[in-house]
């Protein structure tokens, strides 16, 4: 009897084995972040709401929460997604790496973050970047690959802060198209372009071209290291800018000592 399965099992039609995952995202996902921002090569105006008074390699440590919730949908089909993230940055120059030596910005090599770094960047935080945003993933593009993705359009809308700064938030948002992957340890990589409106520039802050890149790649135990890469142009004359960011994203529940 045994050998008469195993004979079928070998002569199984290949139409009848299972479908290829193409989307092994879960329907929440949620991150407590910490990295660094590069501002090198940001605008003025930028720089005097989120990085004032520094010179040279404009670096600030950053941190915040972030989550996505797959609210229509599932991995084979069309998916909108409603997601939220808060960035909190602190300027390297006001941080004392003698007392926060594991700070991104403060350790030689970037490791992952502890629950006590977030909230240190969360409490002392000298700017705040809030936003709010729906994703909607219409077509999987390689379905069956080993890097399937999805084509998406988005709106995002958020505000900017700073604690020594103007008292009326900075509004920033965008709606535009990207592609991000599903699938594997690169999956939410993803390549966004797009057009919107940013008041952190005093010229053409409602004619902006907006280009973001970023790199993920899921390690053990539920940490994912990133790296970002965001471009706001006015294709003109105006003031434009161009940041990075790097660092790692770890589930809270473990961050913070959860089962």
């Amino acid at each position: 009897m045994i050998p008469a399965l195993a004979l079928a099992a070998l002569l199984q039609s290949p139409l009848e084995a299972p479908d290829p995952v193409n989307d092994e995202r879960p329907d929440f996902r949620a991150d407590a972040w910490a990295g660094v921002a590069v501002d090198t090569f940001a605008s003025g105006s930028v720089n005097a709401v989120l990085n004032p008074e520094a010179t040279g390699a404009k670096t600030r440590a950053v941190g915040g929460f972030a989550f996505a919730y797959r609210a229509i949908g599932d991995a084979d089909s069309r998916q909108l997604w409603v997601t939220a993230e808060t960035h909190h940055g602190i300027r390297s120059a006001d941080i004392d790496c003698t007392e926060r030596p594991s700070l991104p910005t403060c350790a030689s090599s970037p490791t992952p973050p502890t629950g006590a770094d977030v909230l240190f960047l969360v409490r002392e935080a000298s700017t705040l970047e809030a936003s709010l945003g729906v994703r909607w993933e219409f077509l999987t593009l390689r379905k069956g690959s080993t890097m399937p993705a999805k084509l998406y359009l988005v709106g995002q809308y958020g505000l900017a802060l700073a604690a020594e700064g103007p008292t009326d938030a900075a509004d920033i948002g965008h709606v535009g198209l990207g592609l991000v992957a599903t699938k594997g340890h690169y999956r939410d990589t993803f390549i966004e372009i797009g057009i919107g409106r940013n008041e952190l520039f005093f010229m053409h802050p409602d004619r902006r071209f907006k280009a973001r890149g970023g790199l993920s790649i899921h390690a053990s135990r539920g940490v994912r290291f990133f790296a970002l890469l965001s471009v706001d142009t006015d294709l003109g004359p105006g003031a434009d800018s161009v940041q990075s960011y790097y660092g790692f994203a770890v589930d809270p529940v473990r961050l913070f000592g959860g089962n």
